[in-house]
Formats: structure tokens, C-alpha cells, sequence
């Protein structure tokens, strides 16, 4: 019943600040992946969700996602927000459950996983539909690594597979997973596991480079070590302390600074031991491999890539107050919870997925009020305050009209690219 009581609390808390993406409308990929993995008939569905990518890259089970939200909710955007936020839940509590049964301190596993839940970086992955591809892995390696913990080394790896077909950033698993079995004292426990999760890693690289990758994802995410790389690492290091991009001297971010001091005070107070050095070393390695591989893409940078390295951070506060008092504790997290509920309104302010999302949503409503005749070709030109290309980024290349008139057959015209002369 304690488990059930705070999955209750950390759902009440995650949507307190993150209620307003229930209301954020689709854009740009949700489209394109609506319209490929849903609505074509169950066969087509599974053959494009598990088969050879044709419009995205190969994650089926970031394409199961779509498969499954799109045939049960269709055009209503909510259902697709819930299900995400229901994953990125569940990920908070196994977080819980991970660090009471590593570090047995029920109180600092509290702040930890609502930090983890209500962070400022998850903006993206949960106001952006098709963000969800990191945390829905996450929330599958998350399941593998409990289940290491819990000598279900067998499921540990099905669920590490699993987590890979969401997303290949989790690639970083088995290094996460091995840190954890070295602290544990378990390594010649875990050999074979850890080769087996390896054998793994390098299956699926080798199939994923070599016959699953399309030539044009080489070309758009690039990998870079350059002079390049030093300011991807400093982004991603303020967005992972959660300063909110582009409001760096806000007041929010003056509170969250105090707050790391005073959780920093509390840190210095407390005894420091071996095993202590041990539990902060985990942590620290797990924020540091949660850097990449995107930390080397300096040309896609995004906070909400950094679920890893936010589970390692949470780790650290969590550590930090593993000594504290209650009187203590509380009061932290009920200003991390402020501060982060700030955040979140602060970056909608400020946020292409807020506008490119209104964008789409303000042009389909154009469309309905003009009601066009089945089979009509809808022109997108340059205009005052957008261009055309920034309209057919926000509709998918069009996918939104498939998605929203399926029975009305639309064509597109979007004049930054094509000859749109009006008949």
C-alpha cells in the first residue's frame, strides 16, 4: 500500500507541473508517424511498425507506440500525452524502487525519484508527442536494471533488447549496468550476464549500421569531435542542472542555485565513507554516460535527451540527503516542486514545440473553416509572419492532412520547394 500511496503522490505532482502539455496539439513528426503506423489496417500497421524503416529510423518499439496510440486515440492528442506521461511516471517510481533497494533509504529515494519526475528537461518529451522515443527505452532499461536487482538476469536482458528498439541511445546500458553490478560487489556473479547484454549491444549495432540505417540519417546526425562538442557539453550540463534554455540570469534560475547550496551544506555535514565515495561514484558515472552519444551531435541539441543523466543527478540529491531529517527533506523538495513548476511555464514562453504545435493547429483550423471539396489541392505560401517551409515543417510535409481529412484525399503544394501556381 506505501508503494501504490507514493505512485499516487508522484502521478498528482508530475502532472501539477506538467499539466499544460496535456493540451499541446501535434506537430511535425507526430504526422508523419500517425499516419505511417496507425489507421492503414492491422497488417500494414505491424509490417511498418517492425519492419525495414521507410520514413524514420528503426525503433519498433517507439513505432509500437504510435501503432498502439494511434489506432486507440486517432486525432485526440490527449490520449497520446497521457500514455507518455503514464511512461515517464512509472520510469519515476522504478527509479524509487531502484534506489531504496541500492542505497535501503526510503526517504531519499522519495526526493530522487520526484526529482527525476517533475524536472524542467523532460519540457520536450512530454509536451512533443514524437519526444517520447528516450524515455520510452529508459522506462524499458529501467525495467531491466530492477530486474538485475532482483537476480532476473534473464528478464534483465530481454528488457535491455527491448530498450534498444525504442531507442539506441541506450546503448550506454550495459556500462550503467555494469557499474551498478561492480558496486554490488557481484561482478563474477554477473560474467555471463554482462557478456550476454554485450553480445547484444553489438548484434544490434552491427544489424542497425549496417542494413537498418538509411544513408540520410548518417548525413543529418553527424557525429563531431570538434571545438563544437565543448558547448554541447555546456548545454547540456545547465539543462540537466535544470536552468531553463535561453533564461539563464531568470530568478527561477537564482532559486534553483540556492536550493543546490543549501542541498550542498546538508552534503558537507555528513560523514564521509568509503561505501559513501562508492554510492557517489555511481552516480556521477551514470550522469556522465548519459552525455552521449548525444554530447558528439552538436548540430541536435535538446535537453530531453538526458533522461540518463538525470537519473544520475538524482542519484547525487537523493545521496546527498540520505542523512537528513525529515523537517529537511520536505521543505527541498517542495521548492525543487515550485521551481520546476515555474520552469515548465517559463519555457512555454520560449519553446518551438509550443509554437510550431499552434502553428499546425491554427493552419488545420484554416483549412476546416474553408471546407475544400474532397481531392482539392491546399496551397502553403510565404506570408507576412511565416514562411512556407516553416509550415510544411509544423504539418508533417503534409502527413497532417492524411492524418486529419483521411477521407478527403488533400493534395499539397508548399511553395518554398515546388511550383505553387495557383489554377
Amino acid at each position: 500500500m506505501r508503494g501504490l500511496s507514493f505512485f499516487l503522490i508522484l502521478l498528482f505532482v508530475t502532472i501539477l507541473v506538467y499539466l499544460p502539455a496535456f493540451s499541446n496539439f501535434f506537430a511535425q513528426d507526430d504526422f508523419i508517424f500517425i499516419r505511417h503506423f496507425s489507421q492503414n489496417g492491422i497488417l500494414v500497421d505491424l509490417k511498418n511498425t517492425f519492419g525495414i524503416p521507410e520514413v524514420t529510423h528503426w525503433r519498433p518499439f517507439h513505432n509500437l507506440y504510435f501503432f498502439l496510440t494511434g489506432n486507440l486515440f486517432g486525432k485526440n492528442y490527449l490520449g497520446y500525452h497521457l500514455t507518455t506521461l503514464a511512461v515517464h511516471v512509472f520510469s519515476s517510481f522504478l527509479i524509487f524502487k531502484i534506489f531504496q533497494k541500492l542505497f535501503k533509504n526510503e526517504f531519499s529515494a522519495i526526493f530522487a525519484s520526484i526529482f527525476y519526475a517533475v524536472h524542467p528537461a523532460h519540457f520536450v518529451a512530454l509536451f512533443w508527442v514524437s519526444g517520447a522515443a528516450v524515455n520510452i527505452g529508459f522506462f524499458l532499461i529501467l525495467i531491466g536494471i530492477y530486474s538485475l536487482l532482483l537476480n532476473k538476469r534473464s528478464l534483465a536482458s530481454i528488457f535491455y533488447l527491448m530498450a534498444l528498439l525504442a531507442s539506441e541511445s541506450m546503448l550506454v546500458g550495459p556500462l550503467v549496468m555494469t557499474a551498478i553490478v561492480i558496486y554490488q560487489k557481484k561482478f563474477s556473479e554477473c560474467r555471463f550476464f554482462l557478456l550476454v547484454i554485450g553480445f547484444i549491444s553489438i548484434l544490434f549495432l552491427i544489424l542497425k549500421l549496417s542494413y537498418l540505417t538509411p544513408k540520410s540519417t548518417f548525413e543529418t546526425y553527424d557525429l563531431e569531435i570538434s571545438l563544437n562538442v565543448i558547448n554541447s557539453f555546456r548545454y547540456y550540463l545547465l539543462r540537466i542542472l535544470g536552468l531553463v534554455e535561453g533564461f539563464g540570469k531568470h530568478e527561477i534560475s537564482l532559486l534553483l542555485l540556492i536550493l543546490y547550496g543549501a542541498v550542498f551544506f546538508v552534503f558537507i555535514r555528513i560523514k564521509k565513507t568509503t561505501k559513501l565515495f562508492n554510492q557517489f561514484s555511481l552516480g556521477i558515472f551514470i550522469t556522465f554516460l548519459g552525455l552521449f552519444p548525444f554530447a558528439l551531435l552538436p548540430e541536435h541539441l535538446s535537453a530531453h535527451y538526458m533522461t540518463v543523466s538525470i537519473w544520475g543527478l538524482s542519484i547525487l540529491f537523493g545521496l546527498s540527503l540520505s542523512k537528513s531529517k525529515n523537517y529537511i527533506i520536505i521543505p527541498l523538495t517542495i521548492a525543487f516542486l515550485f521551481i520546476s513548476y515555474s520552469s515548465v511555464r517559463l519555457s512555454m514562453t520560449k519553446s518551438w514545440v509550443i509554437d510550431r504545435s499552434n502553428l499546425s493547429k491554427r493552419l488545420l483550423e484554416s483549412i476546416d473553416s474553408r471546407s475544400y471539396p474532397a481531392g482539392s489541392t491546399i496551397y502553403f505560401f510565404d506570408d507576412d509572419m511565416i514562411s512556407s517551409e516553416e509550415k510544411y515543417v509544423a504539418l508533417g510535409g503534409g502527413s497532417a492532412l492524411s492524418v486529419w481529412y483521411s477521407d478527403k484525399q488533400y493534395k499539397t503544394c508548399f511553395s518554398f520547394f515546388e511550383n505553387c501556381e495557383l489554377k
